[in-house]
């Protein structure tokens, strides 16, 4: 395994196949740049990870889905209203026309 293609396999780190993964380990048995390398892209992996998220967050987060599809029901529930009013006001007119 090359150096390039060692520096591409390991960014991929927990999504490589196991034969992929070995080699990935071997050759930076043996290589003290790649080594480095795959030290330091871990290194930046770990700045971008997410703190847990607290107690505070998980409370204010519970109740989200059931808010959000309760808005979403009244949302649709407005949604037809505007359509069956609109469409008794088609009807209204049609029915002047004709009458006309």
């Amino acid at each position: 395994m090359t150096c390039d293609e060692c520096s591409v396999l390991a960014l991929l780190g927990d999504g490589l196949a196991p034969e992929e993964s070995e080699a990935v380990a071997a050759h930076l048995e043996g290589c003290a740049q790649c080594r480095e390398e795959a030290r330091l892209g871990a290194d930046a992996l770990s700045l971008a990870e997410l703190p847990p998220v607290s107690p505070s967050e998980r409370a204010s987060l519970a109740p989200l889905a059931t808010r959000t599809l309760a808005a979403w029901r009244l949302a649709q529930h407005r949604s037809g209203l505007v359509r069956r009013v609109a469409g008794l006001a088609m009807a209204a007119a049609v029915g002047a026309f004709v009458a006309s």
